[in-house]
């Protein structure tokens, strides 16, 4: 008769979802891939690897093939066999996933968001842009007074023509003129709303830092 026993290692298994990865699973597999990739530019062989890091062939195999994500510990003696700066693995990292682009919009075919008291045109956001959202705000005169809201995050406004009331809780109310800008923590309770009898025009940046 004869028993299974189960073997644990310093490095935990990789998540198995069913959908796509989110970026904390794929980070682990890119990681893997580019150790691999730089054991190769060496000439090194998973054995050889091995040996100058002091960890089990299984082990770089499983982290280079994806199933299993390697702990601190693991991921040091990793990159200190590659002879490979910590700083500079994951700079280089940033810098291949920073892919050069170029989008045009053309004027009008920006989502919008219709309110009684403001039109917004949404310049850049979405998922894809990770915690940042600019806007195109236009503030309709004499119209219902919007509702103090307070929020995660940084807010810059900046105020292109007309005039925008800004009402901050806690504060007194200011008045911006074209080429004025604010930044404050979202955080605070506040309402923008048309000072005087025409429109105003501004653009409004939101962001949230990690």
């Amino acid at each position: 008769m004869t028993t299974n026993k189960k073997t644990t290692s310093k490095a935990s298994l990789a998540p198995t979802p069913n959908g796509p990865a989110t970026a904390a699973e794929a980070r682990p597999a890119a990681d893997g891939q580019r150790i691999k990739q730089k054991r190769l530019e060496r000439g090194w062989s998973v054995r050889h690897l091995a040996a100058h890091s002091g960890l089990a062939i299984s082990t770089i195999s499983k982290i280079e093939n994806n199933k299993m994500v390697p702990t601190v510990e693991v991921f040091s003696k990793l990159l200190a066999a590659l002879q490979t700066n910590p700083g500079d693995w994951f700079f280089e990292a940033d810098a291949e996933n920073a892919k050069p682009f170029v989008k045009l919009v053309r004027a009008g075919s920006q989502v919008g968001i219709e309110h009684p008291a403001v039109h917004r045109d949404i310049l850049l956001g979405g998922a894809e842009h990770g915690n940042i959202v600019i806007m195109r705000q236009v503030y309709r005169p004499h119209a219902p007074e919007l509702q103090q809201m307070g929020h995660a995050g940084n807010e810059l406004i900046y105020v292109i023509r007309g005039g925008l009331e800004i009402s901050i809780r806690g504060r007194k109310k200011l008045v911006l003129n074209p080429g004025d800008s604010l930044h404050f923590s979202s955080s605070l309770p506040h309402r923008y709303e048309a000072a005087g009898d025409e429109e105003c025009e501004a653009l409004m940046v939101w962001w949230k830092q990690d």
